[in-house]
């Protein structure tokens, strides 16, 4: 850290992991922390705090390994909604399935008060226990609030911390031991007990659609994400991450090629029930599309009720944080298919004028933003790499 406040570096930022704060259920320990950020008050260094929710490990640039904590992961087996699943039923368990947010099923600690209802240990929902860990956290370090060493407070909401679904395993999975590929499509990943029965109640369908491929196909190989040629770009975008999924000759040698190198076979898939009339879906009409809302919507909420709980937590003053995906290939596709899967952005309805580019984390089908979630009088977005593509 030195080294940084002698080459001119205002401030640094560090990972509170969860898993490594609260090894038993409300007992926390921020002893690392704080020593840090004292070091780092004594080098005139601010620090971003990242409250970090997710685990470390398999992800691009990880060199460390971070689960949950273990009393976390032992609820897995009883608690068939706790992580996101994919078509295949396997589980990523690099995070807390939206499923949980407001879903008691994770325990207190040994001198919380006995649930009135049962009589027995009382449980939390995944919102109170991040909830709780942050208050811990302020509370830990308030001191270093109150002299402006630590000055932001980034707020971790999914995979790698990132507002999104854990679409793109890079992983091996139990049924699917190839792992994800760039720059394949990816997998939707709501196929947890949770999202399943909100998904029914919702849109009075038992899984999502059918023909929504697999993780390393290309969209212009799957009828749902396929262009209509009414839609296809009228120009080719600069960029070969935005040629893969156009039927163009240099979309169709970049397809051939990433076959041929992966070769991977897509194990079988249970079959995925259908909404009654609907022989093919599609993500621009019809319950494709409003599937794709019905996804999005929900990680938006997720979103909303995690940085609102921050920013009760940490008061008005607080610089508060919220870290989106850098997903940038197969943008010059209609579907724009990375963002579906990871964030559902719902497509737009024509091509003139042309759509906007924010992310449907940003805004909601009704304009609703987590800019402007109660009580959350503003929130930063934050990308974790800075490039230009089409």
């Amino acid at each position: 850290m030195r080294g940084a406040a002698d080459v001119g570096a205002t401030g640094i930022m560090v990972d509170v992991w969860w898993g490594l704060c609260e090894r038993q259920p409300n007992e926390y320990n921020f002893d690392g922390y704080l020593d840090l950020m004292q070091q780092c008050k004594q080098l005139g260094l601010k620090v971003q705090a990242v409250m970090s929710f997710h685990a470390c490990g398999g992800n691009v640039g990880d060199s460390v390994n971070v689960p949950l904590p273990q009393w976390v992961l032992d609820l897995q087996d009883s608690v068939p909604e706790l992580f996101y699943r994919d078509k295949r039923g396997d589980a990523s368990t690099e995070y807390v399935s939206l499923s949980c947010d407001f879903r008691p099923v994770f325990p207190c600690g040994p001198t919380a008060a006995a649930a009135p209802e049962t009589g027995g240990p009382s449980k939390r929902t995944a919102v109170e226990v991040y909830t709780e860990l942050m208050a811990a956290f302020r509370d830990a370090s308030k001191d270093l609030i109150a002299d402006g060493t630590l000055e932001e407070i980034q707020v971790g909401c999914g995979p790698c911390g990132e507002l999104r679904y854990p679409s793109y395993p890079l992983t091996p999975r139990e049924h699917f031991p190839a792992g994800w590929q760039w720059p394949g499509l990816g997998e939707v990943q709501c196929y947890d007990a949770g999202m399943l029965a909100a998904l029914k109640a919702s849109l009075a369908r038992d899984a999502p659609p059918s023909n929504m491929g697999s993780y390393n196909d290309f969209p212009e190989d799957v009828s749902f994400w396929r262009e209509p040629p009414a839609r296809r770009r009228p120009r080719i975008p600069e960029g070969w991450c935005g040629l893969g999924g156009h039927t163009t000759p240099v979309g169709r040698m970049l397809r051939h090629l990433h076959k041929t190198v992966t070769r991977k076979q897509t194990p079988p898939v249970p079959e995925a029930s259908r909404v009654a009339g609907e022989e093919e879906e599609t993500y621009h009409q019809g319950s494709g599309e409003a599937f794709l809302a019905w996804y999005r919507d929900q990680l938006v909420a997720h979103g909303a009720a995690v940085t609102s709980a921050a920013r009760e937590v940490f008061g008005p003053d607080m610089r508060l944080a919220c870290k989106v995906s850098g997903i940038h290939w197969l943008r010059g596709h209609d579907s724009q298919v990375p963002w579906p899967c990871a964030h559902a952005r719902s497509p737009a309805p024509t091509r003139s004028p042309a759509p906007a580019r924010s992310p449907a984390l940003v805004q909601g089908p009704t304009g609703r933003s987590l800019l402007d979630s109660p009580p959350s009088p503003w929130l930063l977005l934050r990308m974790p790499m800075t490039e230009r593509m089409f």
